[in-house]
């Protein structure tokens, strides 16, 4: 008797736990493949659907358009109709692209660094020359297009570049002089002004604009040491922390 209570107690777990089982599979379809195949299916009979759809906008476009030509030859009152879906279209692409975009580039957060000025230059200037010598226009005008009748869009710039590399340091500096040398700087010469009476002969000045000469007779350095241990142990770049407040002292 206890064998057989031992064993109905053990089917009784049994089937307890296959209904648990199955509870969880019914409260959870997403981790049923059956659940993806239904989605996958749905989700390409609602892509054709969407294709074919635009597909009928593209030739109502088109096709309205080509009435619009046509109906300068053709002024049969019988045939004329007004292309509602063409004059949308026009009316709506001047509000998603009207004119061909100026590149600027900045520095983040107005950084004084010389290296960042003179990338944030070459990127706008990348940037404009790459907008105005490509197709730029005509891309983004079908990607509207694209838009207006389908809903979607894509735009995509591929930007191919040959590298060669160069070891001769770029100097980023238009001026660079050492100790001992003597620079000349440009001043800006005063133009005196005059009341101005009707009838009167202009008087013509000849500004100067002199030099200053500028000795490079003073200099300045610095140099520290940073302990390897202190370096591990610490949670900041101290050498290049230090060496930004020095070079900041030197300004």
């Amino acid at each position: 008797m206890e064998i057989e209570t031992n064993a109905l107690e053990e089917k009784t777990e049994n089937k307890s736990h296959e209904k648990t089982e199955k509870e969880t599979e019914s409260t959870n379809p997403r981790d049923t493949v059956n659940f993806w195949k239904k989605w996958i299916k749905s989700a390409k009979k609602a892509g054709e659907r969407h294709a074919s759809e635009t597909r009928d906008a593209w030739r109502e476009y088109e096709g309205s358009s080509i009435s619009v030509t046509n109906s300068i030859v053709e002024t049969t009152k019988e045939k004329e109709s007004y292309p509602i879906y063409w004059a949308s279209v026009k009316t709506l692409e001047p509000a998603y692209y009207s004119r061909t975009p100026k590149i600027t580039s900045k520095r983040t957060f107005d950084v004084e660094d010389e290296t960042a000025r003179v990338a944030s230059i070459l990127v706008e200037r990348l940037g404009s020359f790459l907008v105005e010598n490509s197709n730029f226009d005509s891309a983004m005008q079908s990607a509207v297009l694209d838009f207006i009748h389908g809903d979607k869009a894509t735009v995509q710039v591929n930007y191919s570049v040959e590298i060669i590399e160069d070891n001769n340091r770029i100097n980023l500096y238009e001026v660079q002089s050492e100790q001992g040398d003597t620079v000349y700087i440009r001043t800006r010469p005063t133009i005196e002004t005059f009341r101005y009476k009707k009838g009167m002969a202009l008087p013509v000045q000849n500004p100067e604009s002199p030099y200053v000469a500028l000795k490079i007779d003073q200099g300045e350095g610095f140099s520290f040491a940073l302990d390897k241990i202190d370096e591990f142990q610490s949670d900041i770049k101290l050498m290049n922390v230090w060496g930004e407040d020095a070079a900041k002292q030197m300004q």
